[in-house]
């Protein structure tokens, strides 16, 4: 009786601790602007995850070969980071499941185990959080649910290793932790520079990264450098002075950006007289709303989900992000960029590109005119 009594409160100690790695990116200050939405919202898009589409067939459940290595992604940039570096990363496979179309929960643990499981979860949210979590449960609902469905996936496939994209996101999350609890092996596969501010080693046997910066970033964190497979060994990266002429500009935008900050630096750009391809990150839920902003200043106007990064850079004379993986994207590119941050100042540089790589910088919209204008002007005399 003893020794059931113990082994019931280990899982259940294990289940909170879950719990809680599920909240993780809600609760962290610097990357918890995703989760500002009410109660209707996390209705809609479990909703949305959940229920079979009319008209339209789901797709067949993954099959997992023993042995293989696998790697999940989510969002569009994780996908491609993923291809890009799939066969240096020595992965075999890579499955993108769709946010808005999970039918793998529901052919995995059928309409009630699903129901149980949401339940299960909701209590233990409220337990945490108290019932103000129920506004903004989705995402971690979904990493939940995708960890339950996954592990009775797994149960009988042996020696997988798995790679995922995100330390943070909760689905990615509840992926890592299905591995672990079924014995496989698993990979973190970076899509965005990774940042010792929301590091965390979920037990990755190997952490796959891209810059010299990262790895070393890793290693300060007391990770051994024997986990640690930098892609590209040689020299590090160099950051290419902003050119002349400037008339086309990239401003990439996402959760972390401030609607007013956006607002500020289109109206700055557009009065340089400098044509603007707003680009916006595929999990942004205001992207009607910067769609509109687009219409309002005749922009162009570019969704992270519809094309790749590399081609992207490619329109443009010069990049501005805030706190954006596409800073990296443009190192590798050789194209200039600017990094713009007048939010709070321990998120300033968030991923440490601008340190590391000297990368200019602007606080507000006066200091970004500074940058951009003599570029902009010396494009105007030679004209």
């Amino acid at each position: 009786m003893m020794r059931e009594t113990v082994r019931f409160d280990e899982q259940d100690m294990g289940r909170e601790r879950l719990v809680a790695e599920l909240f993780y990116e809600q609760e962290h200050p610097l990357i918890s602007g995703a989760y500002k939405h009410g109660f209707m919202r996390t209705v809609y898009s479990l909703a949305r995850a959940l229920l079979p589409r009319i008209g339209r067939a789901s797709p067949a459940l993954p099959a997992f070969r023993p042995g293989e290595t696998v790697a999940i992604a989510f969002f569009e940039n994780e996908y491609q980071a993923v291809l890009r570096n799939q066969q240096a990363a020595g992965i075999d496979r890579v499955i993108r499941l769709d946010l808005q179309n999970l039918p793998i929960i529901r052919q995995t643990l059928g309409w009630r185990g699903t129901v149980r499981e949401l339940a299960h979860f909701v209590r233990a949210s409220i337990r945490r959080r108290g019932p103000g979590a129920l506004r903004t449960l989705a995402m971690p609902a979904l990493g939940w649910l995708l960890y339950k469905a996954l592990c009775q996936h797994w149960s009988g496939v042996q020696q997988l290793r798995v790679a995922t994209m995100n330390m943070q996101h909760p689905v990615s999350v509840g992926v890592v932790h299905a591995a672990l609890d079924c014995g496989h092996r698993t990979l973190y596969v970076e899509h965005a520079s990774t940042t010792l501010a929301v590091f965390k080693d979920r037990g990755y046997e190997l952490l796959v990264v891209e810059l010299p910066h990262t790895r070393a970033l890793l290693e300060k964190a007391g990770v051994a450098r024997s986990r640690i497979l930098l892609l590209r060994e040689g020299p590090d990266l160099v950051a290419t002075p902003i050119q002349r002429p400037v008339r086309t500009v990239g401003l990439c935008v996402n959760d972390l950006d401030s609607m007013d900050a956006v607002h500020g630096m289109i109206q700055t750009l557009c009065e340089l007289g400098i044509r603007v391809t707003l680009r916006v990150h595929d999990s942004d839920r205001r992207i009607e709303a910067f769609r509109s902003l687009a219409r309002k200043f005749d922009l162009l106007f570019s969704s992270a989900r519809a094309s790749r990064i590399e081609a992207f850079l490619g329109t443009v004379d010069l990049l501005i992000a805030g706190n954006s993986n596409v800073l990296a994207d443009a190192l590798r590119a050789g194209k200039p960029a600017i990094h713009y941050w007048d939010g709070a100042e321990d998120a300033f540089d968030y991923y440490g590109l601008v340190a590391h790589y000297h990368l200019p910088f602007a606080r507000n919209a006066a200091r970004l005119a500074e940058l951009v204008a003599p570029s902009v002007a010396s494009s105007v005399s030679t004209a």
